[in-house]
């Protein structure tokens, strides 16, 4: 009962405050995700120099930003690193990898996740960013020597002007998201209504389920298939298909 005082009079605290509370917990934060709009609450994605360690409201625009340590094999104690470096101004992408790489105690593994969930936006497109980050990786190391580490930095330099500044293939961007997030946040209002992407596929007594997101505008179904009708045109989680038909039922065709 007081639970549900709270949600219906004081929503936007109440929902920070649960979201912390299972922030370890994938599955329970998309389910709580999925009531927000209700309230007209809006959940900002992560963005370096805005968000810390927890989830945080601004009551002026009825916002809930989310907080790092919440994000898959992430933490409290890089969360406050980053944040605390993002006070810094850099003047390349490159300049804030050396910061990271010498202050922080964020690993190759957990700077990926965030690039390829746009945590760094501000410097250009995730696909972008990791091809400099891995070439970074490559060749700069905090145990390098002085003079090693400046001829290398100058490399990685040169070859961040040759990179394209394009995203990440969209698939890949939304199985990063599921992963680490435990939810997709990506929408593209260019793709066509008919136009999904296999989110989960499961097989039971012989026949199958399939979770479907359409991402030009976040919606998610499941349908039901006839293992008859798989086997003509099989496909598997991650890829992206059309909508011919959907019976009545929920079959796909």
């Amino acid at each position: 009962l007081y639970g549900a005082y709270l949600k219906a009079n004081y929503p936007l605290e109440y929902y920070t405050v649960i979201l912390n509370k299972y922030s370890d917990d994938t599955e329970k934060t998309r389910k709580i995700r999925q009531e927000l709009p209700y309230f007209d609450i809006k959940q900002a994605t992560i963005k370096f120099r805005f968000s810390q360690s927890g989830y945080s409201f601004d009551k002026a625009t009825n916002t809930i930003y989310k907080g790092i340590a919440s994000i898959k094999y992430l933490n409290d104690k890089i969360a406050e690193q980053l944040y605390e470096i993002g006070k810094n101004q850099y003047n390349s992408f490159v300049d804030l990898l050396v910061d990271i790489t010498e202050n922080t105690s964020c690993n190759s593994k957990q700077i990926k996740i965030l690039i390829a969930l746009n945590f760094f936006k501000e410097f250009g497109e995730n696909q972008m960013l990791m091809d400099v980050y891995e070439k970074f990786s490559d060749r700069y190391k905090k145990t390098h020597k002085e003079a090693t580490k400046l001829k290398r930095l100058e490399e990685v330099v040169e070859f961040a002007t040759t990179c394209e500044n394009k995203p990440m293939q969209l698939n890949l961007q939304i199985e990063n998201e599921l992963e680490y997030l435990g939810y997709i946040e990506t929408k593209d209002e260019t793709i066509p209504t008919d136009y999904v992407m296999v989110t989960e596929l499961e097989n039971r007594f012989k026949n199958y389920t399939a979770t479907l997101y359409r991402v030009k505008d976040g919606t998610t179904a499941k349908i039901k298939i006839k293992a008859k009708d798989y086997n003509e045109d099989k496909f598997g989680k991650g890829d992206m298909i059309k909508l011919i038909q959907v019976n009545m039922e929920g079959r796909w065709k």
